[in-house]
């Protein structure tokens, strides 16, 4: 071993995890959304999720 570290695809597929892992990458996600383009149009993540959610309803 030469001490590098080796990162290891994993599926990001929801049915190929559970609510924590899920949890995490839904985390994850969102802020970076936040950070690079969320922040420019809403007050805060609270209120960017609020209008996720509003779309989806709509969504049926």
């Amino acid at each position: 071993p030469d001490g590098t570290l080796r990162k290891h695809p994993r599926s990001i597929a929801f049915s190929s995890m559970d609510e924590v892992e899920f949890q995490q990458l839904y985390k994850s996600a969102l802020d970076v959304l936040w950070r690079w383009i969320l922040s420019r149009t809403f007050r805060t993540q609270r209120e960017a999720e609020n209008a996720a959610a509003q779309l989806m309803s709509w969504a049926g």
